[in-house]
């Protein structure tokens, strides 16, 4: 059975963070997720768009145009 333990913390100086808690039992494995609420960057919008946009893809062609042309031939 898994637990979930939710603590905000402060990121230290040298870039880490510390959870402590009772919940935690020394020796157990654990997975940890750091979710960091980031402050928007000032300045222009950035929509999802432009991050794709960024990181092209190798993919073919888009499947929906191509089909509807083979339906005419």
């Amino acid at each position: 059975m898994s637990i979930a333990i939710r603590e905000q913390v402060r990121v230290a100086p040298d870039r880490s963070v510390h959870v402590t808690s009772p919940l935690l039992e020394p020796g157990s494995q654990a997975d940890v997720i750091v979710l960091v609420n980031a402050r928007p960057a000032l300045g222009k919008p950035y929509a999802s768009f432009d991050a794709m946009r960024a990181n092209p893809i190798d993919a073919p062609e888009d499947f929906s145009t191509s089909f509807e042309n083979d339906l005419r031939l």
